[in-house]
């Protein structure tokens, strides 16, 4: 059928903007969110993959060997795993932005990572990045669910996901 009215005759995205909607009943102000939450998880899965690929010039330029340079992963997991339940009880109760105080620590961690002169200040850094990553993942899933209407809370689950899949390949 063809469409009568008001956005005839005019492209789809200029549209969307005047009418504020896709037309899948969700908003351009819900798919914004939920698009960032899919690049944040893309962004803190690459994180904790990358140093995977780079555990050989991390010992060289840290002079350890490279076992202790495999350490940064084998803690960085430990972390996230003892600490994602106390510290999701910790935050449970805090108002979603006032989470984002997690992704402050997420990049200042990483600015650390970027200039640590030596094993320890890259320890200390991945710790902090595993502590923002706990975080993160107890509250990416829950806070997608919310910011879409009932009807696409699987859609929002879904690209969260694949904002982890996308990082395991491209990571």
């Amino acid at each position: 059928p063809v469409r009568r009215g008001r956005t005839a005759g005019i492209g789809l995205s200029t549209a969307i903007v005047m009418s504020g909607s896709t037309g899948d009943g969700m908003s351009v102000g819900q798919w914004l969110p939920l698009v960032g939450l899919t690049l944040s998880a893309f962004i803190f899965n690459t994180s904790e993959f990358m140093p995977i690929g780079l555990l050989t010039d991390i010992a060289v330029d840290l002079h350890v060997t490279e076992a202790r340079a495999g350490m940064l992963i084998s803690v960085y997991a430990w972390v996230v795993a003892l600490l994602s339940l106390p510290l999701m009880l910790l935050v449970a109760r805090m108002e979603y932005r006032r989470l984002l105080v997690t992704l402050a620590l997420f990049i200042v961690s990483h600015l650390l990572s970027a200039v640590a002169g030596s094993y320890a200040v890259l320890m200390a850094s991945r710790i902090g990045v595993a502590c923002s990553h706990a975080v993160f993942w107890s509250i990416a899933s829950p806070l997608a669910v919310r910011i879409v209407p009932e009807k696409r809370r699987s859609l929002a689950l879904s690209m969260i996901v694949t904002g982890t899949s996308v990082a395991m390949v491209v990571g």
